[in-house]
């Protein structure tokens, strides 16, 4: 008597988690798919506080040149003011997120930092013309 020969054996992926058509990942074992599904990876979130904190201390820039060429500080304090203060302020709540998600740190320190050289570099510009 012989024995049947054993059905052609199909490759099968091997175990671990795959996309299925919900956009979640599901467990396949090797044999079959697992019950529960585990939802997809996130993708990191940006930090709009950073972005915005560096576009409002790049604003300020007209006003402090002018501030600088004209030797007065009235510019930076007339038409720069709002700007130093939204950079400030953004520039804050970026590093605030950034310490959660880790990302945008860099942009809002040097937001921080160029509001702060605007603000008080025309001063000390006009300071220096009385010396």
């Amino acid at each position: 008597m012989t024995l049947p020969s054993p059905a052609p054996h199909t490759a099968q992926p091997p175990a671990g988690w795959y996309p299925n058509q919900f956009g979640q990942m599901q467990w396949w074992d090797g044999y079959a798919w697992g019950q529960i599904a585990a939802p997809a990876p996130s993708v990191p979130q940006g930090n709009g506080f950073a972005v915005t904190a560096l576009v409002a201390a790049i604003l300020v820039l007209p006003s402090a040149l002018l501030a600088f060429f004209t030797n007065t500080a009235w510019p930076i304090y007339t038409i720069g003011l709002v700007p130093i203060v939204l950079a400030a302020t953004f520039g804050i709540l970026g590093i605030l997120r950034a310490n959660k998600n880790g990302v945008g740190k860099q942009l809002s320190t040097v937001a921080l930092v160029f509001a702060a050289l605007f603000a008080f570099f025309p001063v000390l510009r006009v300071f220096d013309s009385f010396i």
